[in-house]
């Protein structure tokens, strides 16, 4: 497999669409990238072996339970964001529906799968704009409710990678993988080292109760903990 600078990237797709198309096609492909790379994360940490979930909260429940949300959130905004027309008043958006535009031009009509994805994804994007993108006020105050499920937020994301690749397939004849294969040392490697260091701290906290209970106080106090993590500092303008 030849792998591409982003600048090789470019020119291909310039070459082929044309200088702004080229940059839009690059652009919004690699969005749609970067979507499925976020949640493979957070399906891996937030919705497999409950055991994961567990390392996180060990390590910081709060911590964990922000992130999750952050996820899930930010998958939810990118889905709306994509999910927009091509141009709302004199404003152009960089949206799904420029594909069905530029497909066009190459004599290609993608209507109908495009709005085969736009259902897919209307779960997800009336949840993101009732509760994310804009505080509508029913729902925030809870006189309305409305939901999106995990499987709703894949398949939203599935139909968008759907109809990329048949963009892709269609107009330049190529099979463009969407999916990225996340490499074992990013986010496996990140919760063996949090599995790790809960187990550290578990013997840590062992051997310094069995110093004090000795009676050898000073060997049960922590003088491995550097100054960085123990700083406390109030964010400005807060109270």
């Amino acid at each position: 497999m030849t792998t591409l600078t982003e600048d090789e990237d470019a020119a291909q797709y310039a070459d082929k669409f044309g200088t702004k198309d080229g940059q839009i096609v690059q652009k919004l492909t690699n969005k749609v990238i970067n979507l499925t790379m976020r949640w493979q994360m957070f399906l891996y940490f937030f919705a497999g072996a409950r055991e994961r979930v567990d390392v996180l909260n060990e390590a910081s429940g709060l911590t964990s339970r922000v992130l999750q949300g952050l996820f899930w959130d930010d998958a939810l905004l990118r889905i709306r964001q994509m999910t927009d027309l091509a141009k709302t008043g004199r404003d152009e958006n960089l949206s799904l529906q420029q594909f069905v535009i530029i497909a066009k031009r190459f004599s290609f009509d993608l209507e109908t799968a495009y709005q085969q994805a736009m259902s897919t994804c209307k779960p997800a994007k009336v949840y993101a704009n009732k509760y994310l993108a804009h505080l509508d006020l029913p729902h925030s105050l809870g006189d309305l409710k409305i939901s999106v499920a995990r499987g709703a937020t894949t398949d939203a994301i599935s139909g968008i990678c759907k109809f990329v690749q048949e963009f892709h397939t269609k107009v330049r004849g190529t099979t463009h993988l969407l999916v990225p294969i996340l490499h074992s040392g990013n986010h496996q490697q990140f919760l063996l080292r949090l599995y790790q260091g809960n187990q550290a701290a578990k013997n840590l906290e062992a051997a310094s109760l069995a110093a004090a209970k000795a009676g050898n106080w000073s060997a049960s106090n922590r003088t491995d903990i550097p100054d960085w993590i123990l700083e406390r500092r109030e964010p400005m303008g807060l109270f």
